[in-house]
């Protein structure tokens, strides 16, 4: 429900859908950016139903994202994809979608009226503990779920260039202070 929760409808065709994102290997879909649609298909409204190539695997284009959204990135995106369909992508050198441990995985939510953010990350980890020790038999020492409260999407063309630089900067900022204290941890 990334769309949904981000308050954000494609322009064209749908979202991906939960029922998109299911075990073993996911829905082959794919929902564009509004930036690749426009350089790569000529904005052609026929464009729902076709296929793309990504890591040799063949995606049926299901819909286009609005102009300037960003989704949580802060930066143009050209394609989300089901986490499920995504085995075989690379980042950094590994199969990030099925690297028990990696930290690539941000999850975004609304809490319910009531629910706090650190009673909201304590149900997190459990659900992230559960699910691990479920699914490889082992108890889960390392993981972590921080619930940051005040999120916003931005949308890129109400961010001046210098702002999305500063974004950017903060945001790297923030990632290597969250290492450091992961290993000091």
């Amino acid at each position: 429900n990334y769309f949904q929760t981000l308050g954000t409808r494609t322009v064209l065709g749908r979202p991906i859908l939960p029922a998109d994102d299911v075990l073993p290997s996911g829905s082959a879909v794919v929902v564009i950016g509004h930036g690749l649609w426009q350089r790569e298909f000529g904005a052609d409204p026929g464009v729902i139903g076709s296929s793309i190539l990504l890591a040799g695997r063949s995606y049926t284009v299901i819909g286009v994202a609005p102009e300037g959204f960003v989704g949580t990135w802060g930066m143009p995106v050209d394609v989300w994809i089901p986490v499920s369909a995504a085995e075989g992508l690379r980042f950094a050198g590994e199969d990030w979608a099925t690297n028990t441990h990696s930290s690539w995985m941000t999850v975004v939510g609304r809490l319910k009226p009531g629910v706090t953010p650190a009673v909201a990350g304590q149900q997190l980890l459990s659900a992230i503990q559960v699910y691990k020790q479920e699914a490889f038999g082992q108890p889960d020492t390392t993981s972590k779920a921080a619930v940051l409260p005040g999120f916003l999407p931005y949308k890129a063309e109400k961010l001046s260039a210098e702002r999305r630089v500063a974004l950017l900067l903060g945001g790297v900022s923030l990632l290597v202070l969250l290492i450091a204290c992961g290993n000091v941890a």
